[in-house]
């Protein structure tokens, strides 16, 4: 008796039921068929990307993917803000900054380190022996918020000059190399490839002044929150296409050397000897999170940080899930 029931109320409600159905596999096919998107710096440090991109890694692991190339990893972070892209490729720095304001980010993964990849390029004009003194009361051009402006004070203080005693000029990274050398300023604090472009624009007249490896450099995956809640399955095949490029870049470099010439148009003997300062590898180390908070603790008492968020929590800016589907072993940070 109650399996006639049953039946009969199914077939009562056959109709509805069906109009469902059809509702559902209506929106089935947008849902899997829906683009990742990745805002990506055009810089030699997004290598894995450029690597996947030739060797069709993300078809090989069925993950529609569009990037999104931008200047710089500030204006990448920025789209991601924007909902204009779902993640992004950034250093440290734009994260720190941006945890003053919001904590709807997290970072997942860093994929590369680099301890040279910062240069300072002055245009020492007359003076033959121009020296790091030479930059007080100088105009430095430098991307606001970013690694160009932490490198900047960082080169500055090993040198025992005060950052208050040059003045900085804010700048896109992409105008910095004509900004340089159009006179507009006397020097640039600015990453690859951007230091190589102005010492070109220089016609060897712009000097690079070296230093010590003062700062180690991570670039790093960043995603929506909302993105990593709902769409962690895509998330996880991206981290894996990024294991496969990265293993790649490692057994073939000089494809992967080829890759970069042809993406960044730079020149090949040039590629030859930044490549060795690379460190491409999946991680979330302790000593990224002891040098943010360095970071934070700078641009606070500089004034460079405004925000809502008076002491941000970079915790709650990390997430190791993703990294932990990789390999638990990945994640090195200490948590409470």
């Amino acid at each position: 008796m109650f399996y006639y029931l049953a039946l009969r109320a199914f077939w009562k409600l056959r109709p509805q039921l069906l109009k469902h159905l059809v509702v559902l596999s209506a929106l089935w096919p947008a849902v899997s068929s829906a683009t990742l998107v990745v805002a990506v710096s055009q810089s030699p440090l997004t290598l894995p990307f450029y690597v996947a991109e030739e060797q069709k890694l993300f078809e090989k692991h069925k993950l529609n993917l569009e990037i999104k190339q931008c200047l710089g990893g500030v204006s990448c972070l920025k789209m991601l803000h924007a909902k204009e892209a779902d993640m992004a490729t950034c250093s440290e720095l734009p994260i720190v900054f941006s945890a003053f304001e919001r904590d709807d980010y997290a970072l997942i993964t860093s994929f590369v380190s680099n301890k040279d990849d910062m240069r300072l390029i002055a245009n020492p004009g007359k003076k033959k022996d121009f020296k790091p003194a030479d930059l007080v009361n100088k105009r430095i051009g430098v991307v606001k918020k970013s690694s160009s402006q932490y490198y900047l004070d960082v080169f500055l203080l090993f040198n025992l000059i005060d950052p208050s005693q040059v003045v900085q000029i804010y700048l896109k990274p992409e105008e910095l190399p004509q900004a340089l050398a159009e006179g507009k300023v006397d020097a640039i604090s600015v990453w690859e490839p951007y230091g190589f472009r102005a010492m070109d624009a220089g016609k060897g007249e712009f000097i690079h002044l070296k230093a010590p490896k003062l700062y180690t450099q991570t670039f790093n995956l960043v995603g929506a929150k909302s993105v990593l809640a709902t769409r962690q399955q895509e998330v996880n095949k991206l981290m894996r296409v990024l294991q496969d490029a990265i293993q790649i870049i490692h057994t073939n470099p000089n494809l992967a050397k080829q890759i970069l010439h042809q993406r960044l148009k730079l020149d090949m003997a040039f590629i030859d000897q930044i490549f060795p300062t690379f460190d491409f590898e999946l991680s979330l180390r302790q000593s990224l999170l002891t040098t943010m908070r360095g970071q934070l603790k700078w641009a606070s008492d500089a004034g460079y940080a405004s925000g809502p968020i008076a002491l941000p929590n970079l915790l709650r800016v990390i997430d190791p899930y993703s990294i932990g589907q990789m390999d638990k072993r990945l994640d090195e940070i200490s948590r409470p």
